[in-house]
């Protein structure tokens, strides 16, 4: 392992025990998730010393946690404008504000007629067969951060993995736990707002949850991503001309735009083809992967996908 990755392993691990994301904090175990409400500091069996100013730091972190502040949208299909950008021109009244999530988001959105399936398997498969290759082992632990109410996560639990999914809005999230995941590998958390679960994961999906964030929050939630996992699934929502705008699509930008700040944070891209973007339902743009993990295996990764997608 190389010094640069084993400085950069052991700070996140130190990061992400230190500072807590939401209401409760999510440890390090092997194979299941403690969740400890009570005392957001001590971990089960480790006694850490902490000082004044970062018992302060935590303190404003949880408060900022539960604020959940914002705007409620009026409209959601914004008739009139055709303009990816619309969070930024002047002229739209709703550019440049935060919504509140819970507002934006009703139970009916998390349905099948509203984009999320109730048989389409294609994404979660692809994901189980194409990780292990730049893995270089079997896949183990998967974080799934927006769940478009816990579908996926399901899914992914079914199949034997030790998954933790997230879900910021209160109907997603209730509908997760509706659908029978363990309320311990359920975390509601907006994730405009720092994360931290104590743990890193084999691979972090993040799919249909970008250009549903403010563009203010782009960096945010790549950050909180790459804290996570050392290997991402990503997708994005290309801008278009003259392509309908909707109140909760406020951050359709280009690929572009996302591999600077993987590249930001030393992390390079392998782009899905476009057999796999179909069949996963677009769910999947691109794989990231940190550059300085020696144990990762990209090139098994491109290898494959060029033989198997033509």
């Amino acid at each position: 392992m190389s010094r640069t990755y084993q400085q950069h392993h052991f700070w996140t691990k130190a990061i992400v025990i230190l500072l807590v994301g939401t209401n409760s904090v999510t440890f390090w175990t092997a194979r299941s998730v403690a969740t400890l409400t009570s005392s957001p500091i001590t971990s089960p069996g480790a006694e850490l010393p902490y000082d004044a100013p970062v018992m302060t730091y935590i303190s404003q972190m949880k408060n900022l946690n539960k604020l959940r502040r914002g705007y409620s949208p009026t409209r959601e299909k914004m008739s009139g404008i055709l303009n990816s950008y619309w969070w930024n021109d002047k002229d739209v009244p709703e550019a440049f504000l935060v919504s509140k999530l819970d507002d934006t988001y009703t139970k009916q959105y998390f349905t099948a007629e509203r984009g999320h399936p109730l048989k389409n398997t294609g994404y979660v498969t692809h994901v189980a067969n194409l990780i292990p290759l730049i893995l270089g082992r079997p896949l183990k632990s998967v974080v799934e951060l927006g769940n478009g109410g816990g579908f996926f996560a399901k899914k992914i639990f079914e199949l034997g993995y030790d998954v933790v999914t997230v879900e910021g809005n209160r109907n997603g999230f209730q509908q997760t736990l509706d659908r029978g995941l363990p309320p311990e590998r359920v975390v509601q958390h907006d994730l405009r707002m720092p994360l931290f679960l104590g743990r890193r994961f084999d691979v972090a999906l993040c799919t249909e949850v970008v250009e549903h964030v403010e563009p203010a929050f782009s960096s945010s939630i790549i950050l909180n991503i790459i804290l996570h996992s050392d290997v991402v699934w990503f997708s994005n929502a290309e801008p278009g001309d003259n392509k309908q705008s909707w109140i909760d699509h406020p951050n359709e930008r280009p690929l572009k735009m996302w591999q600077a700040l993987f590249d930001f944070y030393d992390y390079d891209i392998i782009l899905l083809p476009a057999q796999v973007k179909k069949e996963a339902a677009n769910r999947g743009t691109l794989v990231a992967y940190n550059r300085s993990n020696p144990t990762l295996t990209p090139d098994a990764l491109r290898d494959h996908l060029k033989k198997q997608f033509k």
